[in-house]
């Protein structure tokens, strides 16, 4: 199963003991991730250099100041599409997943090939925490929340933005 994903969370004043600690939930299981820091530069509350150093697949992007959700999310797009990845991942910096699901939620991705789904979304359980369960029916929605979104390369090549 290649499934080459790129995830994106958007960092804004983080607690950056938990974000070095939910970033630890999936990093193994994607490709690259990009920590886009929203806080602006002069009012940061961490150094930028501690959430690098947790892994090699991290890459930090912003403009020193905030730029919105928006924006930042149509960074990660640029990223997939410059980058040749299949998947973007959307987190915010309070989200996790428990260990192993990232894993089992990019294979049953894989197995489905119709160019209509724009996009994979988790079940949001009220407690900042994202669940896949390989059990539940696939439900077909018109919304689902941003975190823990996989989009498949093919949205944004329609042209397709946030």
């Amino acid at each position: 199963m290649l499934m080459k994903t790129v995830g994106i969370v958007i960092t804004y004043f983080p607690d950056i003991s938990e974000l070095r600690s939910n970033i630890k939930t999936y990093i193994d299981d994607i490709d690259t991730l990009i920590v886009w820091e929203n806080t602006p530069n002069g009012n940061k509350n961490y150094n930028s250099e501690d959430i690098k150093s947790l892994s090699t697949k991290i890459v930090l992007l912003g403009t020193g100041s905030n730029v919105g959700i928006g924006e930042a999310l149509n960074a990660g797009v640029k990223w997939l599409l410059d980058n040749d990845f299949d998947y973007l991942l959307t987190l915010d910096q309070d989200s996790f997943f428990e260990k192993g699901m990232m894993s089992k939620y990019k294979k049953f991705i894989s197995g489905y090939k119709d160019p209509n789904i724009g996009t994979f979304g988790v079940n949001y359980t009220g407690k900042d925490k994202l669940a896949y369960e390989t059990d539940a029916p696939v439900l077909f929605v018109e919304e689902c929340i941003t975190s823990g979104s996989v989009f498949p390369k093919s949205t944004f090549q329609k042209g397709l933005l946030f």
